[in-house]
């Protein structure tokens, strides 16, 4: 798997190979794909492409936040070991950028998931710090 950051203008020539994510993405937020798009095209929101084999599997939206690398939106067919690589270059990013935490908002479900990479709750987010 390849992990790779795009820019508002190549967000927006693969978006209707990006649409079926990103929508599948929000159906599980509180938010619209307007307020991803305008977040994208402003620059206030980060595109990452997950692909294989020159495939496109996923996409991520992240957000600089002061203290974290917010993940906005996650999504995609990924193969096993995924999170593992995902949050190895998440923790990379972070570090890069002086953030000190990855956190996300989501379905309880994320809490599971990340523990084992020392997840935990914070109010309404899941955070690990890094």
């Amino acid at each position: 798997m390849n992990i790779a950051a795009i820019t508002p203008k190549g967000y927006t020539l693969n978006k209707e190979l990006l649409k079926d994510y990103v929508e599948s993405a929000l159906k599980h937020c509180n938010l619209n794909l307007r307020y991803i798009e305008q977040g994208i095209n402003s620059g206030r929101l980060l595109p990452i492409v997950f692909t294989e084999q020159d495939k496109i599997i996923g996409i991520s939206v992240l957000e600089l936040s002061k203290e974290a690398v917010h993940i906005v939106i996650l999504a995609g067919s990924f193969s096993k070991g995924w999170k593992s690589e995902f949050l190895d270059v998440m923790t990379k990013l972070a570090k890069s950028q002086g953030r000190s935490k990855l956190q996300c908002n989501g379905r309880k479900g994320w809490l599971r998931v990340l523990g084992k990479y020392g997840a935990k709750k914070d109010n309404e987010l899941t955070v690990i710090e890094v």
